[in-house]
């Protein structure tokens, strides 16, 4: 058997053919199992939408062989995100080599930005012009808003199941248990107002 030629780290030996492949062509070949694997995964399905379109938006136009080679994209977020999410579908799949290197050098140098919070300080002023130009409709949302600090979209899920039963009175404050509310990292247990 004649060994090929040497296979830097760009190509790979198969069968004794040197081939050429990148992660695109991983992709290619396995963008309908990871669709499969990330709807498992406790994300909302927004996240996981956004993901798997963002991974098919990068691969479109790109083509990676090696991991340093991340060091020439500027990655958004969601790519960034998605890739890490590729990398664990990879793990679960117990994938341990990708386009010929390890994954956790892959890791390396796909890196999440952080997140931090953005703290915006608006006036009473300001709350009470947003207040005054809500339709009628809106305006008890928007002093539930306001009064409990809690996410639009657990709101939107209180009102949408409210039962009456579940409201705790204590004093001049009210709560109302909001866990099953709760999505992905996007945690809530209680909703106050007055």
């Amino acid at each position: 058997m004649i060994a090929p030629a040497k296979a830097t780290s760009r190509y790979y030996a198969i069968n004794n053919h040197v081939q050429c492949t990148g992660l695109q062509s991983f992709w290619n070949n396995n963008e309908v199992a990871f669709k499969n694997w990330i709807k498992h995964r406790d994300i909302s399905k927004q996240t996981k939408q956004a993901y798997t379109n963002a991974l098919v938006g990068f691969f479109k136009d790109n083509d990676v062989y090696r991991p340093k080679d991340f060091r020439k994209f500027k990655l958004k977020d969601k790519e960034s995100r998605g890739l890490r999410n590729l990398f664990n579908f990879c793990e679960d799949e117990e994938i341990d080599i990708l386009a010929g290197h390890a994954l956790d050098k892959w890791r390396r140098f796909v890196k999440i930005p952080k997140s931090g919070v953005t703290e915006v300080y608006i006036t009473d002023e300001e709350v009470q012009e947003g207040y005054v130009s809500c339709s009628d409709e809106l305006k008890i949302l928007f002093k539930l808003l306001v009064c409990s600090g809690n996410r639009l979209i657990h709101l939107y899920r209180m009102l949408q199941r409210f039962d009456e039963k579940k409201v705790v009175v204590d004093e001049e404050i009210a709560h109302y248990p909001s866990s099953e509310f709760s999505s992905g990292n996007k945690r809530t247990f209680q909703i106050f107002f007055p």
